[in-house]
């Protein structure tokens, strides 16, 4: 790199940091992110699961692009779709995210068009990326499941009265590699249902897609109590039949 400063290339183009330019920024970070995703592609590849139902006549940002300004504004900390509307002028955030900033109202019909099966089509992409990443070697993989609270504080659709954890919540359900630490899915739930509410409907899913690439593959599935429930004790006497 020509620069110490220079963060990555866009292009031709260097974006790297200066602190003496007249314009300045105070999302500074967002350059790193950026160099995150040019890195994993992980916006890339959730990207070419959804389906683009817009007039492309009509179509001034791709779904990629979109969906890198919102979830990347998201990271930044800005959870409303207008705050757009105070960044258009931003030069961190117009350089991350490659020119001029969409529209309020463009990303709340994105955010609006996403329909169940466009979830499950997204969460089928994550099992299958994670499978993706087991390496051959492996005899044995650990399936960690836990359910963890995400205190809410406003009127967000499905925020709930947890009586356990005593707050207004969603409870959130999340499977891990128990030995690499990666995330396999994640599942957005009311704060008010029970640890293991979808847990074995989603397990079983899971360990299915597994054994379609690694039928030799032993799973183990590791969980507190509150995971303990018939429908979990049937699906593992039916995978060990």
């Amino acid at each position: 790199m020509k620069y110490k400063n220079t963060i990555f290339y866009q292009g031709k183009k260097e974006v790297k940091f200066n602190f003496s330019a007249e314009e300045i920024t105070s999302d500074g970070a967002i350059v790193l992110i950026k160099k995150i995703e040019k890195k994993n592609k992980i916006i890339k590849s959730f990207s070419s699961v959804l389906q683009d139902k817009r007039n492309k006549s009509y179509t001034e940002h791709s779904l990629e692009k979109l969906i890198s300004r919102r979830v990347f504004l998201l990271i930044q900390g800005y959870s409303d779709c207008n705050d757009v509307n105070y960044l258009s002028n931003d030069p961190a955030l117009k350089v991350s995210l490659d020119g001029d900033l969409a529209s309020q109202s463009t990303l709340s019909r994105l955010e609006n068009s996403i329909s169940i099966k466009d979830i499950v089509r997204l969460s089928e992409h994550l099992i299958q990326s994670y499978i993706d990443t087991i390496d051959v070697s492996r005899k044995q993989i650990t399936i960690d499941v836990d359910g963890t609270d995400d205190p809410t504080y406003g009127d967000q659709q499905l925020t709930m009265f947890n009586g356990y954890y005593k707050q207004y919540m969603y409870h959130q359900l999340l499977f891990h590699d128990g030995d690499t630490g990666q995330l396999i899915l994640p599942i957005l739930r009311p704060g008010n249902c029970h640890s293991n509410k979808w847990f074995v409907s989603i397990l079983k899913r899971i360990v299915e897609r597994i054994k379609q690439r690694r039928p030799d593959l032993t799973i183990v599935v590791r969980g507190d109590c509150g995971f303990s429930c018939p429908e979990f004790y049937k699906l593992a006497e039916l995978q060990n039949s």
